[in-house]
């Protein structure tokens, strides 16, 4: 097993080569993924729920809720640029770092989404297909 001086020696030479264009990527096919669901429109949720709003902690969770919309739709233009897996400059096959933040970002925003309304208290039945689809 090689040491750790060895390992970063090794991982500094390649990163290095690299970036100088002396090496291409070790990544010989890239593992494509293609989301079929429709993104998420920032000025349909904003129509859907601003003049909702009716207090600061309300509206501080609405732009909670468009952040994250925003990251979600950025995570997934990553994965569908670079793939679902990565190459590191030693030649490890690793997942895309970017699963995990998308995974991260739509707990949150579900969650979020869950607790805004909880607080509109709404009562009535809302067609949320409506804002969606468009």
């Amino acid at each position: 097993m090689p040491s750790t001086q060895e390992y970063n020696t090794k991982y500094k030479k390649e990163h290095r080569a690299f970036q100088n264009g002396d090496r291409e990527d070790l990544l010989e096919e890239k593992f494509q993924i293609k989301f079929n669901s429709k993104n998420i429109s920032i000025s349909q949720f904003k129509k859907h729920y601003k003049e909702k709003i009716e207090n600061k902690e309300q509206e501080f969770i609405f732009n909670n809720c468009i952040t994250l919309i925003d990251l979600i739709l950025s995570d997934k233009s990553c994965l569908e640029s670079e793939g679902a897996y990565v190459k590191n400059v030693t030649g490890t096959l690793k997942v895309n770092p970017a699963t995990k933040e998308l995974r991260e970002n739509l707990k949150a925003f579900n969650s979020q989404l869950a607790l805004l309304h909880t607080l509109l208290n709404t009562d009535k039945e809302e067609d949320l297909d409506g804002w969606l689809n468009g």
